[in-house]
């Protein structure tokens, strides 16, 4: 492979300390390995912000994240149009602002790529003749929110891009014919931080005022959760407290509501290991469908990493944990329940660090190597071709 270079990482969300996942660490683990990374997002409007209640500081100076032997920087951009997407001269205004901020504020070495698109984004600010890398590690297709332009937009990418990076065999099997080159470069996660659980510490006191034994989640709380069944199991159980973490994507009148059952917020990712800490057992309540099929959780890794009993509903990216013995997978209330139980009367020290090793294997800078060769593979390739046109409104 070739010296490391300037690569620009477009991602969908802001840098979030929150929701530290794939989209944050694949970019930090490129600059531990020495890297030139920037970490670019359009700027979110006041209103979004305040909606989804962001922290993360969206300053128009570019800074550091300490990331040696690299460079990680974060960057904001500004779309002039925030929110006029749906309008096709608003998204030609936005595109073309966002082109000459990239162009003024990157300066011609990093603008010239590789651009790593995160998402099938509908305002493109990668100057043309950069190649770019698409980032698939959701069907988005199958999102509620997702517009036939944006769709359109993604068949431009899987098309046009110089190799298309897939988070499960399942995305790649589904979309992987549509592109030149293709590549699978599963999640993973940050076993040192997670480990940390399973030492000794104070519990936060939000976690320690809810009762023992304790059942946990984190991690974005929407539709793509099972919430009956996790309703139905807890009410099996209710000398079990279940705690949820996260963010909540859907109207709170959605959520089940039962005197054992603990929806507290979205805590920041350093704060993570504090509370699984409290914990006995994780679950991954994903209800099944096309969506979550192609779905390889970043949340798995972090509680095998922390050494814990999980119980989860059965996915196919799930399936090799499972045949090693370190999850259970289950369907059904009532089997859900007893699989619970199970895990909380589990006493095997050995199966926790079997559960540990098989986390530290999965690192984020393991992934970040697998994304290099594919770097190194897509070259100079040209960017997708654009139209002059921005996607229709269909």
């Amino acid at each position: 492979m070739t010296a490391p270079r300037a690569i620009v990482w477009l991602a969908a969300l802001p840098w979030d300390p929150h929701n530290f996942a794939r989209p944050q660490q694949i970019p930090r683990a490129l600059a531990g390995q020495g890297w030139d990374v920037t970490y670019v997002a359009v700027r979110p409007s006041w209103a979004r912000r305040l909606r989804r209640g962001a922290t993360e500081r969206t300053a128009w100076r570019a800074r550091e994240v300490a990331a040696a032997p690299g460079r990680l920087r974060i960057l904001y951009l500004a779309a002039p149009l925030p929110g006029a997407h749906r309008l096709r001269w608003a998204r030609r205004a936005n595109e073309r602002a966002l082109r000459w901020q990239a162009r003024a504020r990157l300066g011609p070495a990093a603008a010239a790529g590789p651009w790593i698109a995160n998402a099938p984004l509908l305002y493109r600010p990668w100057p043309a003749g950069a190649p770019v890398v698409y980032d698939c590690s959701d069907d988005v297709r199958l999102f509620r929110w997702c517009t036939p332009a944006y769709v359109r937009v993604e068949e431009e990418l899987l098309r046009g891009a110089a190799a298309v990076v897939f988070s499960s065999a399942t995305l790649e099997a589904r979309y992987g014919g549509r592109c030149r080159q293709s590549a699978v470069v599963r999640n993973a996660c940050d076993a040192a931080h997670f480990a940390r659980a399973a030492g000794p510490g104070a519990l936060p006191a939000d976690l320690a005022a809810v009762p023992e034994p304790r059942v946990g989640f984190h991690g974005l709380i929407g539709a793509w959760l099972d919430l009956p069944l996790v309703a139905a199991a807890a009410a099996a159980l209710p000398e079990v407290s279940w705690v949820f973490l996260g963010r909540v994507e859907i109207a709170p009148t959605l959520l089940p509501r039962l005197p054992n059952l603990h929806f507290l917020g979205a805590r920041p990712y350093a704060a993570l290991p504090d509370y699984v800490r409290g914990m006995s057992v994780m679950v991954l309540p994903f209800a099944r469908g096309a969506l979550t099929e192609a779905v390889d959780p970043v949340k798995l890794y972090e509680y095998l990493a922390a050494g814990r009993p999980v119980v989860a509903t059965p996915l196919p990216a799930l399936a090799e944990p499972a045949a090693a013995g370190l999850i259970r997978l289950t369907a059904g209330a009532p089997d859900w329940a007893e699989a619970v139980r199970a895990a909380l009367g589990e006493r095997a020290p050995e199966l926790a660090a079997r559960r540990q090793a098989y986390a530290r294997a999965q690192s984020w800078s393991a992934r970040a190597a697998q994304y290099a060769e594919v770097l190194a593979r897509a070259g100079q390739a040209a960017r997708p071709p654009r139209s002059d046109r921005p996607p229709a409104d269909l």
